[in-house]
């Protein structure tokens, strides 16, 4: 931190089940550029780098020029709104450093707004894809589905066919690296509504020796399954990329995409899908 300078803390004092932490430094350069006659133009641009550390703050530094010394109280507000939507989402996080530098001031479009903005944005994309999240008990609880297997369940249901043509299928591997190994313990249904919205998702114990080193997502071929596919395996692909890095190996298990009414690449979505999965594997 060769000639940075501390701006201000901010001490984190929530904790709660799910949290987020680091494991390595992370750098983005923070760029977006609208400017046009029609009115509303902003640049910004700025270096990130996010260092963790094990104390229960974040510090905020900067390399200070006159225009980086412009926007920092701007930025370090994005960060203090960063903290506080994980907080209204019952979500806490572990301490990093922060550190600011190369902010351009344009003369005409510079709107301190968008650097509060586009803080909070950069760090919510860091913890969400470079975050590793856990679970430290079993605060979501789940509806198990009552049924012994998966056909048993494929073959009472009005809503799932036990056609499997009826069905567009991803597989996603689980390499097995020796490690400790773990398993879906249950069937679970994730029933969900978000106002409005519905989702309907069910996930299942691996059906088949064959695919034990996959995850499986199906999803129904109509368009109210497909809309949310994608999302879905993206969220997966995050869920894998954390278990693994906690130096554990998972076994296969089945998800079932069913009726939703959610779009791709929706946050609620991500806000319920992904914490429950990591808290259906012990």
């Amino acid at each position: 931190m060769r000639n940075m300078r501390l701006f201000d803390k901010i001490k984190l004092s929530k904790e709660t089940s799910k949290e987020i932490c680091f494991s390595s430094n992370e750098i983005e350069f923070v760029k977006s550029y609208k400017q046009g006659p029609g009115g509303g133009s902003y640049v910004v641009d700025f270096k990130l780098e996010l260092k963790p550390t094990t104390d229960k703050v974040i510090e905020v530094y900067y390399l200070p020029s006159e225009e980086t010394n412009e926007c920092m109280p701007h930025i370090f507000k994005g960060v203090q709104r960063f903290v506080e939507g994980l907080y209204t989402e019952n979500i806490s996080i572990k301490g990093f450093k922060l550190e600011i530098s190369n902010c351009v001031v344009h003369p005409v479009d510079f709107q301190p707004l968008r650097y509060e903005i586009f803080v909070m944005i950069a760090l919510n994309r860091l913890s969400f894809y470079k975050g590793i999240k856990t679970v430290k008990d079993s605060e979501i609880n789940l509806p198990i589905i009552q049924s012994k297997s998966l056909n048993e369940f494929l073959h009472s249901s009005e809503d799932y066919p036990s056609d499997y043509s009826n069905y567009i299928i991803k597989r996603l591997h689980l390499p097995n690296r020796g490690f400790n190994s773990k398993s879906l313990l249950n069937n679970y249904d994730l029933q969900r509504s978000f106002e409005e919205k519905f989702v309907d998702i069910k996930i299942f114990q691996n059906s088949s020796i064959r695919h034990d080193n996959y995850i499986s997502i199906y999803t129904l071929n109509d368009i109210s399954s497909i809309n949310i596919f994608n999302s879905v395996i993206e969220e997966v692909i995050m869920y894998r990329t954390d278990i693994y890095s906690k130096n554990k190996d998972i076994t296969g298990f089945d998800i079932f995409i069913g009726r939703s009414d959610l779009d791709y690449g929706t946050k609620q979505l991500g806000k319920y899908l992904y914490w429950n999965l990591l808290n259906l594997i012990r």
